[in-house]
């Protein structure tokens, strides 16, 4: 009978360690918002299924490596099934969180030891007891909270999982080096035979963790300071170019009113000759010219309006109509900076799609403000509905190194006012709707 209870306790704390796994999936390579009722019955039957499996076999053994390699493999392979996609990256994900967890199991594992002394082997490795079970929910415990600092920091940074999967790598082989070693160790502890107490080995293994997630962490954090860089070397750019738009614009329109007398001078000539079709033809050419050195004020922010106009003339250039609906805004929250990057990264991604439509290319630009709220949407003809991977928008550009830098900027200055961004999106229209506060809010990177 208590047995029984044993492999129930640990088969439910089984299921919730392969649903956080899920959970981790959830923010990396499952698109939670796009999985349908089948996809959720697929994900909560495996757990159970999973669950009591590997609780089952937990029951009999404190750590099996076999169980493991078979867990993973089952794993992968119904969230493969769920989304066909990023096969490897999947794999890679569940091999690095089943280390993980199972590293956590022997570190606790090695602390017990020096409590239990010569009981370690009955009360926890050997058999299933109360006390196996209390270290078994500990270690999903933090766990849990690795999960969700993970999820949160990715939202913060929203660095794409491709770029960390050396890390993954690292941590599985790594940790697998780890578990073989010290596995060793706890069997030889549990049987009594090991010349060495458990506090050596857990200090010594202590000690390579420490120099692990130190590596880890500066990986880490030299890929954050890499990206931001290159953010800040693009929006200067931006704003460089928009700079010289906006002299190239006022340079036109000193020589438009320099050379207005002459102007003036050639219409009444015309109108001395009496020529009324001379005068239409000189003055739609004129009024041409003038329109094309204007620079329309949209928002009353100098920046904003700048970009507006220069991805006017490009879109007009691309035959692509662009409508633009805007107010004065009277409190604008944004830098100069980030208005350049959120209006220039938001148009060019609805230029670049409407390049790839045959006819009927728009786009719509709405702006409106109230008190210290900003309000945007940019809609745009589409090609088809765009492939999502991982949270990203696949690009037509033959170019990808950066791809998704733009997107990642425009999150980045979103979040920082505390707002929020939404996309609507069918087979023949894509719509960015973003709300931003005047409240900044403060990230520390």
């Amino acid at each position: 009978m208590m047995n029984t209870v044993y492999i129930v306790l640990l088969s439910v704390l089984t299921c919730w360690e392969i649903w956080l796994c899920y959970r981790l999936m959830y923010e990396t390579v499952l698109e939670k918002k796009y999985l349908t009722k089948w996809n959720y019955a697929v994900i909560y039957l495996s757990i159970f299924l999973l669950g009591i499996l590997l609780g089952w076999n937990r029951s009999m053994l404190f750590f099996s490596l076999p169980a493991s390699y078979t867990i993973i493999v089952l794993v992968v392979l119904c969230s493969w099934m769920i989304q066909r996609n990023q096969l490897v990256l999947k794999f890679e994900i569940a091999s690095a969180y089943f280390v993980l967890v199972a590293v956590i199991d022997y570190i606790l594992a090695f602390l017990s030891t020096v409590w239990c002394e010569e009981e370690f082997g009955e009360k926890i490795y050997f058999d299933s007891s109360f006390q196996q079970i209390a270290l078994f929910f500990c270690t999903r415990l933090l766990v849990a909270i690795i999960v969700e600092k993970i999820r949160k920091w990715r939202k913060i940074s929203d660095i794409e999982i491709r770029d960390l999967r050396k890390v993954l790598i690292a941590v599985v082989f790594g940790g697998s080096v780890i578990l073989y070693v010290y596995q060793f160790g706890l069997v030889m502890i549990a049987m009594g035979i090991s010349k060495y107490k458990g506090s050596i080995w857990l200090l010594s293994l202590g000690c390579i963790l420490f120099i692990f997630v130190i590596i880890t962490w500066l990986f880490v954090k030299e890929r954050l300071i890499r990206q931001e860089n290159l953010y800040l070397h693009q929006k200067e750019q931006m704003l460089h170019s928009y700079y010289q738009e906006l002299m190239s614009s006022q340079q036109r329109n000193r020589e438009l009113l320099h050379d207005m007398k002459n102007h003036l001078l050639i219409l009444k000539e015309y109108q001395e000759q009496g020529n009324l079709q001379g005068i239409g033809t000189y003055l739609d050419e004129l009024s041409e010219e003038l329109k094309n050195g204007k620079t329309e004020v949209w928002t009353g922010n100098q920046v904003t309006d700048i970009v507006l106009n220069q991805k006017i003339g490009i879109a007009k250039e691309k035959n692509i109509q662009m409508n633009i609906k805007t107010e004065i805004v009277e409190r604008w929250i944004l830098s100069d900076r980030e208005s350049c990057s959120l209006f220039g990264n938001l148009l060019d991604n609805a230029i670049e799609a409407c390049e790839q439509v045959e006819d009927d290319r728009w786009i719509e630009v709405n702006i409106h403000g109230q008190q210290s709220i900003v309000f945007l949407e940019i809609s745009n003809s589409i090609k088809g509905k765009p492939v999502i991977e991982r949270g990203h928008f696949l690009t037509h550009k033959k170019e990808t190194e950066h791809h998704g830098l733009g997107l990642e900027s425009v999150k980045r200055i979103v979040e920082r006012y505390d707002g929020n961004i939404a996309y609507q999106m069918d087979h023949k229209k894509f719509c960015v709707k973003i709300t931003m506060y005047g409240e900044e809010k403060i990230f520390d990177y």
